[in-house]
């Protein structure tokens, strides 16, 4: 009887294993998919803070689709953990488009769960302070620094009236900037071809 236990212990841990995402492990590169590391759990209140989100008994799945969301909010927390595996700060952004978003809030969260800050979408889409933005574009933006080694808990309160995931990339300010003279260069042709 005592092997059986130990043989579902050990089944169920590394079967478990599997199911967490895992860290998003920061290098060299430019851009990072962070989607394979995201894991989802619906939201209780709307009013909801990561405190009352840890203080509860969510269940967190790796796919959205097997969330069960209330009908009245249809909304989801989105979890991330990231790592700066290089010897220097990073200086990141995480970049969404707005698509059938109706608000995001971000909460970046030190590896001991305590809150280093917080930025809510509906503050970034008011005109006055998406013109003092450094990037203003149809992108969602979230700064994102990481010191040499620095582990991170990125939590997003998504309230959508998509069905999928939303789908987020850490990119370099180098990229990002290279990325909107690309968008905005291939906007002006667009519109240049329709006038």
């Amino acid at each position: 009887m005592r092997t059986f236990f130990l043989w579902l212990f050990f089944y169920g841990y590394f079967f478990t294993s599997f199911l967490s995402a895992g860290v998003l492990e920061i290098g060299d590169r430019d851009s990072y998919w962070v989607q394979p590391y995201c894991e989802y759990t619906a939201v209780e209140h709307m009013s909801d803070t990561p405190k009352e989100l840890f203080n509860s008994n969510s269940i967190w799945v790796k796919d959205k689709k097997n969330l069960k969301l209330n009908d009245h909010n249809r909304a989801f927390w989105m979890r991330l953990k990231v790592k700066n595996q290089d010897d220097i700060e990073k200086s990141l952004f995480l970049i969404s488009k707005r698509n059938y978003v109706y608000s995001i809030e971000y909460y970046l969260l030190n590896k001991n769960k305590v809150l280093i800050s917080q930025v809510s979408s509906k503050e970034r889409l008011n005109r006055k302070n998406r013109e003092n933005s450094d990037y203003n574009g149809l992108h969602i933006t979230f700064p994102l620094i990481l010191k040499s080694g620095e582990e991170m808990e990125i939590l997003f309160k998504v309230q959508s009236f998509n069905s999928g995931a939303i789908s987020f990339n850490i990119i370099t300010r180098e990229h990002m900037t290279k990325f909107y003279q690309d968008y905005s260069f291939f906007k002006g042709i667009y519109f240049g071809i329709m006038l």
